[in-house]
């Protein structure tokens, strides 16, 4: 039971984050804090504690924020930050760019391809527009031209050098429509795809193939910790953290990247903890500090199904090391190849759902 004592304060600061995103006001908030916290409190007094504060810095944050987005003005001038690659729409690309001192990203619709790298400064002209979507950002902002004013810095310039090089290479080897499914199925790269292209793809319901997710955070985890397999448990915590910090700055930290990331934060835990049990803690614990740091999460369907499907792998990892095991590997490969094959088992239907 100790791994599900994080549960209830992640659960509660979802639905509080959820509850001032749709009602803007914190007080029906605080007021499901302090209920939930008396109740709590009849089991565990020290847990009781735990959840009434997270509850409480919850709300104080996505206030904040709720705040600053509603008094805000976008102006048809812009200056802010590529905060994403662009991806292509029904009508055009979209590309989320963040503007100092505003606590979430600026959707910017454009008619053509913008070819930003994912850290660049933008001066950007257009029209904003307010929608009606549910979140805690209410602007879109449809560009008509977007000038670069700066440079991404060398770890975000790397990240942008590691897709193009990849991007050629397959085109070097590869024609037609594999040119653009390769890059998409490794790195997320749809911008190579035409409009008739994807069509296809969501009319066969093969869209979850170029959708990152957390099978392939696992891989790039697993083929890390393989690589040193014979090294101490540092070296190989270090070499997989390294590898998935480069595998995020590489496909760019959108949502949907996040998501993945924190599925490879559980695989990773696994492959080099002493248990063959995924902690669920560690679940709840990437709730909590990805809403507290963006508080939109809360509201990205994404998201939701990324917890789903990470709580799934935890479920699925014990049977399938026990199944495993039974072939003799060493138990790292084991862990590796159980964290692996339960990552595509799981997210797969999931993600298709996307």
């Amino acid at each position: 039971m100790t791994e599900l004592r994080l549960i209830p304060p992640a659960a509660l600061l979802w639905v509080v984050t959820l509850i001032i995103i749709g009602t803007r006001t914190p007080w029906w908030a605080l007021a499901l804090v302090f209920a939930v916290g008396v109740g709590v409190a009849f089991w565990d007094v020290g847990l009781a504690l735990t959840t009434t504060v997270i509850g409480v810095l919850g709300v104080v944050v996505t206030s904040i924020r709720a705040m600053i987005v509603d008094t805000t003005t976008i102006h048809p001038m812009v200056t802010a930050t590529a905060a994403s690659y662009a991806h292509r729409t029904n009508t055009g690309w979209i590309q989320q760019f963040r503007i100092d001192d505003y606590p979430v990203t600026l959707p910017v619709i454009t008619h053509q391809r913008p070819d930003i790298p994912i850290g660049t400064l933008v001066e950007l002209h257009g029209k904003p527009i307010d929608t009606t979507s549910f979140g805690l950002g209410n602007t879109l902002f449809l560009a008509t031209t977007a000038h670069p004013i700066g440079h991404p810095d060398l770890l975000h310039q790397w990240g942008t050098w590691v897709r193009e090089t990849f991007a050629h290479a397959v085109a070097a080897h590869t024609s037609g429509d594999a040119a653009a499914l390769i890059p998409a199925m490794v790195l997320g790269d749809t911008t190579g795809q035409t409009p008739e292209f994807t069509q296809r793809f969501v009319a066969t319901g093969l869209t979850h193939l170029s959708a990152v997710s957390g099978s392939n955070v696992a891989l790039v985890t697993t083929a890390a910790v393989l690589l040193v397999a014979h090294r101490s448990p540092h070296t190989r915590a270090m070499v997989a953290a390294l590898a998935l910090l480069g595998y995020v700055v590489i496909v760019g930290p959108d949502a949907s990247v996040l998501r993945a990331a924190a599925t490879g934060i559980v695989g990773l835990i696994v492959m080099l903890s002493a248990t063959t049990k995924a902690p669920s803690h560690t679940l709840a614990l990437v709730v909590i500090g990805l809403i507290l740091y963006d508080s939109s999460l809360a509201a990205h369907y994404g998201f939701a199904l990324s917890v789903a499907a990470t709580g799934g792998i935890i479920a699925a990892v014990p049977p399938l090391h026990a199944l495993i095991g039974r072939t003799g590997l060493p138990d790292i490969i084991v862990r590796a190849l159980a964290v692996a094959l339960a990552a595509h088992l799981v997210t797969m239907p999931i993600v298709a759902l996307m």
